[in-house]
């Protein structure tokens, strides 16, 4: 069968792509819509109120709180509320605002113009990649590809644990060169989670650990790798959009609102080719200078994380509470902020 365009992975990267287009779309993912969540799914209140999704809500938090080996904790008032939200509804509220069909299947192969599933071969004119860290069509082209050389690895669990605010926390007690987090999710609880930015090994093990300090049954036990450093935005001739192209931030791990960020763009040059406007090498090379005009912040935040992995935890407290002053951390979180701006965002097209 023939495609203008075919997404391989529907979650948020592969969703906010076809959410730009108004031409004939397969979306192929393994799994259905909203299965196989990984992420901790926090970001900013303006990304649902953007895209329509405002039904996933969880929860708003207008703080972050940041606990070190110090006994008091550091508050940071947060200018945009973020909030949590319930992936499965989010994804699905996403999908039924689009005109694509939706093919469940394990991606086998590509050859140029063609992908090859285990449901049958299909052809297009642009292919993109959302499949996530794998990166399954760029590896089939570049097999060192998906190496997660430059990838953290978390874990998350939910627990019957109510607060206010997204909880951070540092020190060795919790985990060696990396961060736990608890993010309230209203009536459902919290979402518990445990990530290093060097290794896979002995993660359960800590987040077991620090998960029974909320609760003492792990249920629903779900991460991964998740990518910390820009990868090539383009292989050959497929566009790489999500945690396939590095798009996930150093240091705090956020990948949800870089992800929608992204992928609308990706989506609108996608549009343009599809209308003549522009060749498909012209936008393979407009999409890549976007996001590499965005590598600077990615390389600052990579140093951070770089930093605070080696910091003492004494020192990181230190470093934690001058940047609370007001003045330093409305600087910090604007330029932060703006490396995918959530007011940018336009939502899916109506076609």
């Amino acid at each position: 069968m023939d495609y203008q365009v075919i997404i391989v992975g529907a979650s948020f990267a592969g969703l906010s792509v076809a959410s730009q287009l108004n031409a004939k779309v397969l979306l192929i993912d393994r799994q259905p819509i909203g299965a196989g969540q990984t992420s901790a799914c926090a970001t900013y209140l303006k990304v649902l109120e953007r895209l329509n999704c405002l039904e996933s809500l969880q929860q708003i938090h207008s703080e972050i709180v940041i606990h070190t080996s110090r006994k008091k904790p550091i508050s940071f008032s947060l200018p945009d509320p973020f909030c949590t939200f319930n992936y499965l509804k989010f994804c699905r509220m996403l999908y039924e605002q689009l005109k694509v069909d939706f093919l469940k299947a394990r991606v086998l192969g590509w050859r140029e113009n063609k992908i090859i599933t285990s449901k049958g071969s299909f052809s297009a004119d642009c292919f993109v990649d959302a499949s996530g860290w794998r990166a399954v069509l760029a590896t089939g082209v570049m097999s060192k590809f998906s190496q997660p050389s430059f990838a953290s690895f978390g874990v998350e669990s939910s627990a019957n644990y109510k607060d206010e605010g997204l909880h951070f926390f540092s020190g060795r007690r919790v985990i060696k060169r990396g961060f736990g987090w608890v993010f309230p999710t209203g009536e459902s609880g919290s979402n518990i989670g445990l990530a290093s930015y060097v290794t896979n090994e002995g993660v359960t093990v800590s987040f077991k650990k620090f998960f029974r300090l909320y609760s003492n049954e792990v249920n629903n036990l779900h991460g991964g790798y998740f990518t910390s450093k820009l990868r090539q935005p383009t292989c050959n001739q497929i566009f790489l959009v999500g945690d396939a192209a590095g798009h996930c931030l150093p240091a705090t791990g956020e990948g949800i609102r870089t992800a929608i960020y992204f992928g609308e763009k990706c989506g609108q040059i996608i549009q343009q080719i599809i209308e003549g406007r522009l060749t498909l090498a012209a936008g393979l090379k407009e999409y890549q200078d976007f996001v590499f005009l965005h590598r600077n912040g990615y390389q600052k935040l990579r140093r951070f994380q770089q930093i605070f992995s080696l910091l003492p935890n004494w020192f990181f407290h230190q470093v934690a509470v001058y940047t609370s002053q007001p003045r330093i951390w409305q600087s910090a979180i604007e330029k932060y902020t703006n490396l995918a701006n959530p007011y940018q965002l336009k939502g899916p097209i109506k076609s």
